[in-house]
């Protein structure tokens, strides 16, 4: 008797979806041609693939950016599963239903032949930098040394973060670049540093809880519960693809809201100032890091404004 292998989405916004692994395989990510089409930005276009070959089920990773992970370890090009075997794609959680499946040589699919190339580094945007940074910005403090903040209709392209931040006010990254050591200068603090995990607390249920979080934007919150996971556990993987991804995603955010604060106060905009310098100090709650110092004296001085102009 044959049963064909049945995949089971047993978490995740999908749950309880399920899908017949047939030969022709299933095809995992945000593409609508996939198999399970799957709306996430941790999941790419083309990010798994679920397939036969002679006879046993294989998970294969189709150059997905943040990786595929079967019982919580990454993995390299492909692996067999069976049933009791859990895959991670995204927030997902999948198990395999596979009953009396008999070794069927007869159906075989070449992996080799299925694995997208990887797609190597895109350069403009790293050439794009380089001009905005090499082309002289142009440097703007709010304060100086009077204590007063931008007035006028100056252009507020002009004010960013990379002209705030004073060049004595912040170490000098590696690789030269001190916007990049301010804004990840939170992102390196050490694992003892870390909220420990709750007395109590497995590694599945502080993964699916920082999958939780970051599904509901709160970036923070699933970042603490990364943190606390790969604590518990430090061979997990996809919780060090996490924290990197929510350091990059966190950064830049500082940075957006940043840059909105001094484009709104330019603008005499002064409570749409407030609330995005607000958003900042939320982001980057070390009061030890530049950013956000600087942000506290603008904020000072935002709400000095608003108290006068209303």
């Amino acid at each position: 008797m044959k049963s064909t292998p049945t995949l089971v989405c047993t978490a995740g916004p999908l749950q309880g979806h399920r899908a017949e692994v047939t030969s022709a395989g299933l095809r995992i990510g945000r593409d609508a041609a996939c198999e399970i089409h799957v709306q996430d930005p941790d999941v790419s276009r083309s990010h798994a693939r679920i397939i036969l070959h002679k006879g046993s089920v294989w998970v294969q990773d189709a150059g997905s950016r943040n990786g595929v992970f079967v019982n919580d370890k990454r993995v390299d090009d492909n692996k067999s599963i069976g049933p009791g075997d859990v895959v991670n794609i995204g927030p997902h959680r999948f198990t395999l239903e596979m009953v009396d499946f008999d070794n069927d040589p007869s159906v075989s699919v070449r992996l080799e032949s299925l694995q997208e190339p990887k797609k190597g580094w895109k350069i403009w945007p790293f050439i794009a930098v380089a001009l905005i940074l090499g082309g002289g910005i142009a440097v703007v403090s709010m304060g100086g040394g009077s204590g007063t903040a931008p007035q006028g209709t100056a252009d507020p392209g002009k004010y960013s973060l990379t002209a705030a931040l004073q060049p004595e006010e912040v170490e000098t990254a590696p690789n030269g670049d001190p916007l990049t050591e301010a804004l990840t200068a939170s992102a390196k603090d050490p694992r003892a540093e870390w909220p420990d995990p709750p007395e109590g607390a497995s590694l599945t249920e502080l993964v699916e809880q920082g999958h939780a979080h970051y599904q509901a934007g709160r970036q923070r919150d699933a970042l603490a519960q990364y943190q606390m996971a790969l604590k518990l556990d430090s061979t997990c993987e996809i919780c060090e693809v996490r924290i990197k991804r929510l350091d990059g995603e966190i950064a830049e955010a500082v940075k957006e809201n940043f840059d909105a604060g001094l484009r709104y106060y330019n603008s005499l905009k002064y409570p749409q100032a407030i609330n995005a310098w607000e958003t900042v100090l939320m982001l980057e709650p070390n009061t030890e890091a530049p950013i956000h110092k600087q942000t506290l004296e603008y904020l000072a001085q935002a709400k000095e404004k608003r108290d006068k102009q209303f």
